[in-house]
């Protein structure tokens, strides 16, 4: 509205100008005198032709000028729209990146909260096994009678065989298809002296519930 109105502003200026030179050209020529106008009709089209060149060329001149005013606040106004539409543009740009942003720290977060709990579950999952050597009785002064069991107090596991172990060599084994929470390996009774200091272990491997080939080693502590 603005730029219409500007526009029609220079053109309305232009006319009135142009009108008050016509008519002062008029005044000053003697134009509206009938023997006046008689002699310009009755000129050589060469002296006409400079006549009118010389009357008109400075409107001609003002013209141009008023065109190239009206150009110039065309330009700009087409400057200043397309400042307006890059800032536009830029803000859109950033308020993108920013929501590219929250969704990444979304994604992020989801992520790791799937991943801690995918960690607990496994965790509850886990099988957790324990292995004692119990003494029951003596089979002569300088060994006794001991019983190795394994437990498991997590979650289920199969294809379960485990073995005591001490420096290395296997004393005791046994296997199970299936050991849930709660189960309790079946005794082995051992002869092994009083004096030992050897350090015994239980060696368990299994299948966890989520089909992964497992290998643990228990500490086994034997009383004396």
């Amino acid at each position: 509205m603005f730029k219409a109105a500007k526009k029609h502003w220079l053109f309305g200026f232009g006319a009135i100008l142009s009108a008050a030179y016509i008519t002062a050209l008029i005044a000053f020529t003697g134009l509206y005198k009938p023997e006046r106008l008689n002699a310009l009709q009755a000129m050589p089209l060469n002296e006409l032709g400079d006549f009118l060149a010389g009357a008109f060329g400075p409107m001609a001149i003002f013209w141009v000028v008023l065109g190239f005013i009206q150009q110039g606040a065309e330009l700009r106004n087409s400057v200043a729209t397309l400042e307006i539409q890059a800032r536009e543009l830029a803000n859109s740009a950033e308020q993108h990146r920013a929501l590219a942003q929250v969704s990444r720290e979304q994604l992020d977060y989801e992520r790791a909260i799937n991943e801690t709990e995918h960690a607990e579950r496994k965790k509850r999952r886990e099988p957790v096994f324990s292995a004692t050597l119990t003494q029951v009785g003596a089979s002569s002064l300088s060994h006794g009678n001991y019983e190795f069991t394994v437990t498991n107090g997590g979650g289920e596991a199969h294809n379960l065989t485990y073995t005591l172990l001490s420096d290395g060599n296997a004393l005791s084994s046994g296997k199970t298809a299936y050991a849930g929470r709660g189960w309790i390996s079946q005794k082995h009774v051992l002869s092994l002296p009083f004096n030992s200091r050897n350090a015994f272990t239980a060696a368990v491997s299994f299948t966890d519930e989520d089909g992964e080939s497992r290998r643990v080693n228990v500490p086994t502590i034997k009383p004396f």
